[in-house]
């Protein structure tokens, strides 16, 4: 998982795997680090989805 975050490091599924992994090897802070990188990048995408959506509203009242 963590080759995988190297190379795409806006790979939300990677950093939830790695979190569970950590926390499996009792590494609780790296395991809650990880878990928030995962959070931060599936609001950033929501985020993004929303902006994206709202501009295809815009550009269908226009026709």
């Amino acid at each position: 998982m963590e080759i995988a975050i190297r190379y795409q490091p806006d790979l939300a599924e990677a950093y939830y795997q790695l979190s569970r992994v950590y926390a499996r090897l009792g590494e609780n802070a790296k395991s809650q680090r990880a878990l928030v990188a995962f959070s931060q990048l599936k609001k950033e995408a929501a985020d993004e989805s929303g902006e994206f959506m709202e501009d295809v509203r815009k550009q269908l009242e226009l026709q």
